[in-house]
């Protein structure tokens, strides 16, 4: 009878400690999950902050720059007077 006992309590302690490790390491691939989607998360969150900004900045440009947008166009079309005007209206 004791050598059963005692087999039991073997057998027992043997579980415990499997059981013990398996939990282990469930919980540690656990804690990795959770860390590699936090990364994620806040590598996301950055990129969500860099598009809010540049849409910010976009949409808070008041005023166009005359200045360039006049010499740009002089630069592409060449000078009329009031007597070379094409009619833009008929496209000729």
């Amino acid at each position: 009878m004791a050598a059963v006992t005692a087999a039991t309590a073997v057998l027992a302690l043997g579980y415990g400690v499997y059981s013990g490790e398996k939990q282990a390491t469930a919980q540690k691939r656990a804690l990795k999950d959770q860390q590699l989607a936090q990364q994620r998360a806040e590598a996301l969150t950055m990129s969500q902050n860099r598009v809010n900004r540049e849409n910010i900045k976009r949409a808070s440009q008041k005023q166009p720059d005359v200045a360039a947008l006049l010499a740009e166009q002089q630069l592409t079309r060449p000078p009329r007077t009031l007597l070379t005007q094409q009619n833009t209206f008929l496209g000729t």
